[in-house]
């Protein structure tokens, strides 16, 4: 059983498999002696269990500890002496770091990603491995005395499915809090606007001015036809604000003819570079290329181009590009954007992306006019890619 145990651990426990063997020592002395007038005829069987007592106790009892108190762990599992050296470790944690082949005896701190033992408790490691990235909990116990062989014991668990709701949660509710600030300010200014341009179209009314009255109340209507769009950016953010779990390979020249053809974008040349799929949700695809589009149509550019790219695309026109120290607030709810009367396109744009696993940049090197960049999609059966 104990040999069992050993073997189904995991780590070097050829010292205690010996003293175990110990064990069964005295079994040949006790056939010996039954046998032979040369030993006594008694069983020596308490002698090969002093022998192991004395063994655990004295040449191996940290690490039996260590094995009685891990054997059965699943996560990954590191040992460390007082100097944090590496002193054993288990299958997983050789599988989680490869690194660590070869490395018993080295200091944990030449050893990246797992360079320093974690002084506070719930220490996060992230590690990315082909493409995807996960997260564990690490745990630093303290298993011997100062001068024993084993001192610390690292045990990696993986919380990657918490981390992930935990950072989808935390995104969600900051983009859920910049954007009912935005609302907030928007409705407020035009319910302002409307009060005062009805009471203005009142007095011209009783007045006889039917010109200043038709002024009025057409900023009115426009007020009101901003609201809309308000309440549109909100359905928007209702419905696709939240990270996709489902991809497909979506053409990407369809979808930005789709979009185009939705927005309404009169004044603009469209060029639309590349030819292939993007892995996304096609729907929510879509919506990024309209409010993307819806920006760009208050910009002050005649010409928009649209690339595709190795990890993504890039959209860029010859208008009106934002101030140095706005570019990164213009992604953000309840700040300004460049052109106020697109709304929230840009912000969608950020959360759209973001959704999928993208980021959403502004290139800072454009000097041509403002171009967005979106980076960290699969692209596929792709011909022509810009550089």
């Amino acid at each position: 059983m104990l040999l069992e145990r050993f073997t189904e651990a995991d780590y070097d426990t050829r010292v205690l498999a010996l003293l175990v063997g110990l064990t069964g020592l005295p079994v040949v002395f006790s056939v010996v002696g039954y046998v032979s007038p040369r030993l006594l005829n008694f069983s020596y069987a308490p002698l090969g269990v002093a022998a192991f007592a004395i063994g655990v106790l004295f040449v191996a009892d940290e690490r039996f500890l260590a094995v009685r108190l891990t054997g059965d762990a699943d996560e990954a599992v590191v040992f460390l002496d007082a100097a944090e050296r590496i002193r054993d470790h288990n299958r997983a944690a050789r599988d989680l770091f490869p690194e660590l082949v070869g490395a018993v005896g080295d200091p944990i701190d030449s050893l990246a990603p797992i360079d320093s033992v974690p002084e506070s408790e719930g220490a996060l490691l992230e590690r990315t491995d082909g493409g995807e990235t996960r997260y564990y909990l690490v745990d630093n116990r303290t298993v011997g005395p100062e001068a024993a062989d084993i001192r610390h014991v690292l045990a990696f668990t993986d919380v990657t499915a918490i981390e992930r709701q935990r950072r989808e949660l935390e995104r969600h509710n900051d983009q859920l809090e910049g954007f009912a600030i935005w609302v907030r300010h928007e409705l407020r200014n035009a319910l302002t606007v409307v009060g005062g341009y009805s009471d203005l179209a009142t007095e011209a009314l009783a007045d006889g001015d039917v010109e200043a009255a038709t002024e009025a109340l057409d900023t009115v209507s426009g007020t009101a036809d901003r609201m809309n769009g308000t309440v549109d950016d909100l359905a928007t953010l209702a419905r696709h604000g939240r990270t996709i779990e489902w991809t497909e390979a979506v053409e990407f020249r369809e979808t930005v003819t789709a979009a185009w053809a939705a927005t309404g974008t009169s004044g603009l040349e469209l060029a639309i570079e590349g030819e292939g799929t993007i892995e996304a949700d096609g729907p929510r695809l879509r919506k990024l290329f309209e409010n993307a589009l819806e920006f760009y149509t208050h910009n002050g550019g005649s010409e928009l181009t649209v690339s595709l790219r190795e990890d993504g695309f890039a959209i860029s026109d010859d208008g009106q590009p934002p101030p140095p120290d706005a570019a990164e607030r213009c992604f953000d709810y309840g700040d300004a954007a460049p052109a106020t009367s697109a709304g929230m396109a840009l912000p969608n744009v950020r959360t759209l992306a973001r959704v999928h696993g993208w980021s959403a940049t502004i290139d800072p090197e454009y000097a041509d006019g403002l171009r967005i960049v979106v980076a960290g999609a699969v692209v596929r059966e792709t011909s022509v890619l810009a550089p």
